[in-house]
């Protein structure tokens, strides 16, 4: 979530909030093996060592294809099924956690390493979480600290260089959690952990592998709704996950992100008062105070803007009178945003003809929305810096899509994007160009 009030104290807050949001990897976040003993951002040891001895490269193929045969006979639903049980389960967890891009993002994102706390909360199905690490920026050879977590009444960041604590009312606060949220395994804290894996389009068991010596089972599996492709790695001992790569849609079969955990621990008494924000003493305290915006509704008028494409044509929403726009405010740094961009060209590619367009708003974003869409090749506008124009129409979080009419009202709002919303957006369209 994202308030308007905060930004002027997101700027100020500095380096890890800012990273946080360039995280966003141009990549599914959502988050190729190499040994998985060291951190996940290390150069592989294996291909020297496979180089100097053949007869070790002949051992390895060898075992490979062993595996190659033992996994086809396992069930790639009943692994997900056993793993969805052991995690519902798990009342709470600690681990040492690794995340890295793979690939051609390989440098382009921050390697993050780290201790993650979660727990449950109650039967609400949210998390209580913790993170204390170091993320680490090849391109700018520079570290950055953090020190961040929520007590599902309130965000808390530590800043220990600058000796300060920032702590806001908002449970769920992206500005103040950061950097630390790309170590948070979330199926830990939810009711169904694997139920988008079990209702998958397909799903494999494609190898095994030990993962700081734990022996692993790798599933393949392929979401439904165009959500993307993930390889999880579950013990075999304990049936909990491990690892998780999720790979970059777009043309880019070598690009990931892997979120790897080691030192599992299984939490079986949760106290939330751990989780609870302390001021270290010395510390300057600083509370966000947060107003949460009134969202515009159907039948009003939809304010008029004018923003600048990538290519530099300034675009007016008041240039659109007698045809539909759809506007949807979207970040980089955003998963569901980016799980919702391929129904957007899907709505796109079907009315193209007639008198609609739609325009993706790039708000309250530190990364690099032009690049992305290039790389993914969206047909519909790009339009950049409209995190006033989200101010003006009320949003608090992205996704948000608001269909406009022909003649400047608004005719739908829809926060959050699955298919139910496209269906709801492709019938509302469908109605405004055929009246």
């Amino acid at each position: 979530m994202k308030s308007p009030r905060l930004r002027p104290t997101l700027r100020r807050f500095g380096r890890a909030s800012a990273l946080s949001f360039a995280l966003a990897v141009t990549a599914l976040l959502i988050a190729g093996s190499r040994p998985l003993d060291e951190p996940v951002w290390s150069s592989p040891l294996g291909e020297s060592r496979a180089s100097a001895s053949s007869h070790a490269a002949r051992a390895v193929d060898a075992r490979q294809d062993a595996d190659r045969d033992d996994h086809e006979s396992l069930d790639a639903r009943a692994i997900l099924k056993r793993a969805d049980e052991a995690t519902r389960a798990v009342r709470g967890v600690k681990y040492q956690a690794q995340f890295a891009g793979r690939g051609s993002i390989a440098k382009k994102i921050p390697a993050i390493e780290g201790k993650a706390q979660i727990a449950k909360f109650g039967q609400s199905g949210k998390s209580l979480i913790a993170f204390r690490g170091v993320a680490r920026l090849s391109s700018k050879n520079r570290e950055i600290a953090f020190d961040c977590g929520s007590d599902r009444e309130m965000s808390f960041a530590i800043d220990h260089d600058a000796c300060r604590m920032r702590v806001t009312r908002e449970p769920f606060s992206r500005e103040l959690l950061g950097v630390g949220l790309y170590l948070w395994m979330r199926e830990f804290g939810l009711l169904e952990p694997f139920a988008d894996e079990l209702r998958a389009l397909e799903m494999e068991v494609v190898g095994r592998e030990e993962i700081a010596g734990e022996p692993c089972t790798i599933v393949h599996v392929v979401y439904q709704d165009h959500a993307g492709i993930a390889r999880w790695a579950f013990s075999d001992r304990d049936a909990l996950p491990r690892r998780v790569e999720r790979i970059l849609p777009g043309g880019e079969p070598e690009a990931s992100t892997v979120l790897t955990l080691t030192q599992l621990e299984i939490l079986d008494q949760v106290d939330p008062a751990e989780f609870r924000p302390k001021r270290p003493n010395g510390y300057e305290l600083e509370e966000i105070l947060v107003e949460t915006p009134r969202l515009l509704t159907v039948g009003e008028t939809a304010p008029d803007f004018r923003l600048r494409s990538p290519a530099g044509e300034k675009l007016a929403l008041s240039d659109r009178r007698g045809q539909v726009t759809l506007l949807f405010f979207w970040a980089t740094w955003c998963v569901s945003c980016k799980d919702a961009l391929p129904r957007i060209q899907k709505l796109n590619d079907r009315f193209e003809d007639e008198k609609y367009s739609t325009w993706a708003i790039s708000t309250w974003d530190f990364g690099d929305p032009i690049s992305f869409f290039e790389e993914r090749g969206y047909g519909f506008e790009l339009l950049l810096s409209g995190d006033d124009i989200a101010s003006r129409y009320g949003l608090s979080v992205v996704p948000t899509a608001v269909l406009v009419d022909g003649e400047g009202r608004i005719a739908n709002v829809e926060v959050g994007f699955d298919a139910k919303t496209e269906a709801r957006l492709a019938k509302s369209i469908r109605h405004l160009v055929d009246r």
